[in-house]
């Protein structure tokens, strides 16, 4: 049943990937980051086409200690790989947490996120300070 359930999400997600209409949002700041779109599904549900490039390594996602846990489904060619759960910035950013890009070049990469905090200031603060970076300094 679990393993059922880990297909349906995967290829839904991917399904939502591949239509996703021009209109879907681009996030981040600089151009390169233009890589990245996001689409609201409902709520705070949120699907991130991330197009890695060569020169781009790590997806930088903004962090707020206080913030409640969000979940976040990575999805590789039709396959659920992993899920992790980062504590999304709500209010301010208290720093990024990278994640690592080398292994998903020239692969569909899709992010499932259901991000805590329903709030749109909430929303934006995270969806907008998402980046893409060649390097991360700890």
């Amino acid at each position: 049943m679990k393993r059922k359930m880990k297909t349906l999400i995967a290829t839904a997600s991917l399904a939502l990937a591949a239509a996703m209409p021009a209109w879907a949002q681009t996030v981040g700041g600089s151009p390169q980051d233009k890589a990245v779109q996001a689409e609201q599904l409902a709520g705070e549900n949120w699907l991130l086409r991330v197009v890695p490039s060569e020169t781009a390594r790590y997806l930088l996602l903004p962090v707020e200690e206080k913030a409640d846990e969000s979940s976040i489904r990575i999805v590789l060619d039709n396959a659920l790989v992993n899920t992790i759960n980062v504590r999304l910035a709500r209010n301010r950013i208290d720093y990024y947490v990278p994640f690592e890009l080398d292994a998903y070049h020239g692969h569909h990469l899709a992010m499932y996120v259901h991000a805590n905090g329903s709030n749109r200031p909430a929303r934006e603060m995270w969806l907008s300070n998402l980046k893409l970076s060649n390097d991360f300094d700890t």
